[in-house]
C-alpha cells in the first residue's frame, strides 16, 4: 500500500482501520478520527483540487505497510567502492519488505535478487559523467511507468537538477541523497559544488526532505540557508559480514589496515610516514594498503623499498574483510579539512567491526560519536601519526588489546544497516 495517494488511488483507503488520518494540500486541513468510510473521504475530496495528497500519519503508516521506492544513484555499482553505502541500503530495506527499483549506471547489472535495475548511460571521462548521467536519465525517466506508480523517490544530489521537473509533475514525494559533497580542490570540483549548492536550493523548494551522512554535513548545508528537513545516516555495515570473526593475536606482531581511495587529499603522505616509524615498535608490522587513487603509483614506489608495506591494489569486498579479520588496526588518515570532519566513512565501521583500534588524525569525520571507547587512539593533527606509536605500545604493555577489540565489536553492532534503514524509513513516514 502506498505512503502517499492522489485521488486515483482511493482504492488503497478500502480496508478497516481505527487510526485518523489526515488529508492535506497547503494549509486547508481535514481531520477524521476513530471511525471513517471511504464515502467521507471521496466527498472530501471531491472538493480539493486535482492535486491533493492523502497523507498517512506516522502510527497509521507503520502497519505492515510495504512501499514501492525509487532510487536514483550516480555510483557504479560494481565498480565504484562506495556503493557499499547503497547495497547496504537495498538490502535492509528488502529485508523490510519493501521493493526497491535502482536507476544506475551501472552496466551488466540484472543477476540480483534485492532490487530491480535500471541503467541509463553516462560518458566515462572525468568532467562528463555527471552532466551526461543527468541528459541521459532525463530521457529515461521520461519513458519509465515504475517511476509514476512508485511510492518514494530517492535522488543522488548529482541529478536534481536534471530529475526535478519530472518528479515534481508526478505528485510524488521525494528526497535528496547526499553522501558526501565536492571534495577536490580542482576547477571540476567548483563546478561540482555549483551543482551541488544548486541540488540542495531545488530540494529545499521542492523535497519532502534530506539525507546526509552526520550533523557536520547537515551544518555545512544550513550555512548556505536551506530549511528543508534533513535527518543524518552514518555509514553502516552487514553484520554478518563480521559475524565469524576470530580473537587476534597480538603477541607475535602487528597488522596495520588502509582501506579506501588513495588520493593525496586523504592524507596519503602522513600514512606513508607512518609506514616509515612502524619499525620503531616493539613487534613486527606490516601495514597493508588496499585501493586506487592519484596517490597510487607513490604508494606503489614506497612499497619496493619498504618491506613492510604491502600494496594489495584494488580488491573485491570480500578479500578486504580476509584482510581485515587478521589485522589489529584501522588507519583513518584523512585530515582535519574543511570537508573530511562532515563525512561518516565506511571503512571506520568495517574497522571496528572486524576487531580492529583505530589510530589516525582526531576530527569527527574519523570518530564513530562523541561515546567512542578506549578503541579509539586518534590524536590531533601535529602529533600524527608519531605519537600514534606510544599509544600502540600503551595498549601493548597494560595487555588491554583483546578487551578493546570486544568493545569495538560491540559498539560497530549499533551501526548494522538494518537500524540505519529504520530510521531512515521513519524519516520517510513523518516527512
Amino acid at each position: 500500500m502506498s505512503l502517499y495517494a492522489d485521488r486515483h488511488h482511493l482504492s488503497s483507503l478500502e480496508r478497516s482501520h481505527r487510526d485518523d488520518f489526515m488529508i492535506t494540500r497547503d494549509k486547508f486541513y481535514f481531520q477524521y478520527f476513530s471511525s471513517f468510510n471511504i464515502k467521507n473521504i471521496k466527498k472530501c475530496i471531491q472538493i480539493l483540487p486535482q492535486t491533493c495528497l492523502i497523507k498517512y500519519p506516522h502510527h497509521f503508516r507503520t502497519h505492515g505497510v510495504h512501499i514501492d521506492i525509487v532510487w536514483i544513484t550516480g555510483r557504479d555499482l560494481k565498480k565504484d567502492l562506495a556503493s557499499t553505502t547503497e547495497l547496504g541500503f537495498f538490502k535492509a530495506l528488502k529485508k523490510e519488505g519493501h521493493e526497491i527499483n535502482v536507476f544506475s549506471p551501472t552496466e551488466n547489472n540484472n543477476n540480483n535478487d534485492t532490487y530491480e535495475h535500471f541503467d541509463f548511460k553516462k560518458i566515462r571521462i572525468k568532467g562528463l559523467e555527471t552532466l551526461s548521467g543527468g541528459y541521459f536519465l532525463n530521457r529515461k525517466l521520461k519513458k519509465s511507468e515504475i517511476v509514476k506508480d512508485c511510492d518514494v523517490i530517492l535522488i543522488d544530489w548529482r541529478f536534481v537538477a536534471n530529475v526535478n521537473k519530472i518528479v515534481n509533475k508526478l505528485k510524488i514525494p521525494w528526497y535528496i541523497i547526499d553522501r558526501g559533497p565536492p571534495v577536490y580542490d580542482t576547477l571540476l570540483t567548483k563546478i561540482h559544488k555549483k551543482i551541488w549548492k544548486r541540488a540542495w536550493k531545488i530540494a529545499d523548494k521542492n523535497a519532502n526532505g534530506g539525507f546526509v551522512v552526520s550533523k557536520r554535513h547537515e551544518y555545512l548545508i544550513r550555512k548556505i540557508k536551506v530549511n528543508l528537513p534533513i535527518k543524518d545516516l552514518s555509514a553502516g555495515i552487514d553484520s554478518n559480514d563480521f559475524h565469524n570473526n576470530e580473537h587476534k593475536d597480538i603477541s607475535k606482531h602487528i597488522n596495520f589496515v588502509y582501506s579506501g581511495r588513495l588520493d593525496k587529499n586523504r592524507g596519503m603522505e602522513k600514512l606513508i610516514q607512518f609506514s616509515k616509524i612502524m619499525s620503531n615498535l616493539s613487534l613486527p608490522s606490516k601495514l597493508h594498503i588496499m585501493g586506487e587513487g592519484d596517490y597510487e603509483e607513490k604508494i606503489k614506489k614506497e612499497a619496493k623499498k619498504n618491506k613492510s608495506l604491502l600494496f594489495h591494489g584494488r580488491l573485491d569486498k570480500e578479500k578486504v574483510y580476509d584482510i581485515m579479520k587478521i589485522s589489529h588496526f584501522g588507519i583513518m588518515p584523512m585530515p582535519n579539512s574543511e570537508i573530511w570532519p562532515t563525512s561518516s566513512p565506511i571503512k571506520l565501521i568495517e574497522y571496528i567491526a572486524s576487531g580492529m583500534l583505530v589510530i589516525g588524525e582526531m576530527h569527527a569525520g574519523n570518530m564513530v560519536d562523541e561515546k567512542d571507547g578506549g578503541w579509539s587512539l586518534l590524536i590531533h593533527g601535529n602529533e600524527w601519526p608519531d605519537k600514534s606509536i606510544d599509544k600502540i605500545e600503551e595498549i601493548m604493555e597494560h595487555n588491554i588489546f583483546m578487551k578493546l577489540s570486544k568493545e569495538a565489536k560491540s559498539k560497530s553492532k549499533e551501526l548494522d544497516w538494518d537500524n540505519i534503514t529504520k530510521e531512515m524509513l521513519k524519516f520517510i513516514k513523518i516527512n
